[in-house]
Order: C-alpha cells, then structure tokens, then sequence
C-alpha cells in the first residue's frame, strides 16, 4: 500500500487500523505549516459518528476505498476526546503524541486542510482581485493620459481662438479708424 501524499484527499474514507479493522472515517487532516507535512489524522467513530480521534498521520497508507493507520483501535479509542478545529494548539500536539508514545517536538499549531484550503481560496481571490486593480489602475492611468494630451489640445486650441480674437478684434479697431478718418475728410463734391 502507498504512501501518499494529498491524503486530504481521501476524507471520508473508511479508517483502518494495523489488524484492517474499520474503526471510522477520516474527517480532518493536520498539516505543520513550517514543513507543509500531514501530522495527524482526524478519525470520526461512533454509531452516530460523533467521536473524534486524533490519530498520528506518519506511516499512513492508502489504498482504493480505505486509510490505513499502523494502530491499534484500542490506542486509537485512547486519543478520543480531543476538540478538532482548524487549528491544534503545540499542547494538543504533545498530548496526542504522548498518546501513541511519540516524542514529537512542539513547533505550534497545526492547521487544518480545510482551513488550508480556505487560506489557499483567499490567496486565489485576493490575488485575482490585485489583478483587476492593477488593470483598473493601468486603465485610469491611460485615462489620465488622454485627458491630460485632451486638455492640452483645448489649451492650444483656446490660445489660438485668442490669438484669432485679439488679431479679429485688431483688424476691426484698425477698420474703425479708416472709417472714422474717412468720415473726417472733407468731401470734395
């Protein structure tokens, strides 16, 4: 039987232990976040499936429709009563490994698949969401820009109306005093 390595992928399997008896279904998986390693198996029992297990993940195995854990049900039925959340505290760690005569080291807590997954989702989305910013932002950019050459192509365009004007309005002026100095001549009739 392999070894593998997604064992996460298997809950809701039947567990097995060393003898090939059933004595539940995976429910959960603990990973150390500093290794990324599977450290303890949540195993679901009962006839009503409410008791938890928390069974070390080292040595597990795997076949088509079932886990295997290198236990005993008795040692299994012995790390019963622990909560199961997202997160194990470094104590829970120690107690289960006490449990099964592990001398594990506490690095702290372990984390769930589940919430794994959830962390892996928000990643996702977080980064799919900077991603729609960072084009928004290139878009807006891109809108500052034409407005800015816009703005300064009405700028232009104003300044020459104003030229336009102002010479318009010196041709008028230079008009008016022909007139007014033809008015002004004698005429000779």
């Amino acid at each position: 039987m392999p070894f593998v390595e997604r064992i996460e992928a298997w809950r809701g399997q039947d567990v097995l232990d060393a003898g090939g008896e059933k004595i539940g279904r995976l429910e959960e998986v603990y990973y150390d976040p500093s290794t990324q390693q599977p450290v303890l198996l949540s195993v679901k029992s009962g006839i009503l499936g409410r008791q938890l297990a928390l069974v070390p993940a080292e040595r597990a195995t795997v076949s088509r429709n079932y886990v295997r854990v290198p236990y005993t049900g008795e040692q299994v039925g012995h790390s019963q009563g622990f909560r199961a959340e997202d997160e194990l505290t470094g104590e829970q760690v120690a107690a289960v490994g006490a449990v099964f005569g592990l001398g594990w080291p506490v690095n702290g807590p372990l984390h769930s698949a589940s919430l794994i997954e959830r962390q892996l989702i928000e990643a996702e989305e977080a980064r799919r969401r900077a991603e729609e910013l960072e084009l928004e932002a290139g878009r807006r950019h891109e809108q500052a820009h034409d407005a800015r050459r816009r703005a300064a192509a009405a700028s232009e365009e104003a300044q020459a109306a104003e030229r336009e004007r102002d010479q318009a309005q010196a041709e008028a002026e230079e008009a008016r005093r022909r007139a007014e100095a033809a008015n002004e001549q004698p005429s000779q009739d």
